[in-house]
């Protein structure tokens, strides 16, 4: 019997509602047109108005957070500066520590690389993320991204980063396809 009546009834066992045409105003245009506004025309509108008021295009500096082992910076640092420097120019490497004056040689030493802060403290010695997430989090208004390598530290600093910030975090991105979007 049920199956009779789905064969009479054409729209039964659909989901969802019908769509109905647009509503039209007393001239006989639609929402659209009365709007004197084309769909998809404003697209860009938002993008264009953050750019009007910066001046400039969107690209502020990049912070890489640096892990160390007082002498030299880790190996993956140099792959973070790579995915840094393809989200904007000027990529900025932060190296804390106690006496990490060779490590932030090393840093500087790294391609794409247009600046190296070093916070020297004995505080920083043993990079525990209570006291490195504060110091990122004071230089993170100055850049519009903070990376940090996918390793023990980044993974120990980036999430109480985020947090203090307020932000979303992307981790364990592998190819970085524009600043705001990242293949993971």
């Amino acid at each position: 019997e049920g199956e009779e009546e789905a064969d009479r009834d054409p729209g039964a066992g659909r989901a969802g509602r019908r769509r109905r045409a647009a509503p039209q105003d007393p001239e006989g245009r639609g929402a659209a047109e009365a709007q004197g506004r084309h769909q998809g025309e404003d697209r860009c509108r938002a993008g264009r108005q953050a750019e009007e008021r910066s001046g400039s295009h969107l690209t502020m500096a990049i912070l890489v957070v640096a892990a160390h082992d007082g002498k030299t910076v880790r190996a993956n640092v140099a792959n973070a500066v790579t995915a840094a420097g393809q989200m904007g120019s000027d990529v900025t490497v932060l190296v804390a520590g106690s006496g990490a004056d060779e490590a932030a040689k090393s840093a500087a030493a790294i391609q794409g690389v247009a600046k190296v802060l070093q916070a020297d403290d004995a505080a920083y010695a043993n990079w525990l993320a209570e006291d490195i997430a504060p110091l990122v989090v004071k230089l993170a208004p100055n850049y519009s991204h903070v990376v940090m390598a996918a390793d023990s530290v980044g993974k120990n600093i980036a999430p109480r980063v985020a947090a203090l910030l307020d932000v979303a975090q992307v981790s364990e991105a592998i190819q970085v396809v524009s600043p705001d979007t990242f293949v993971r």
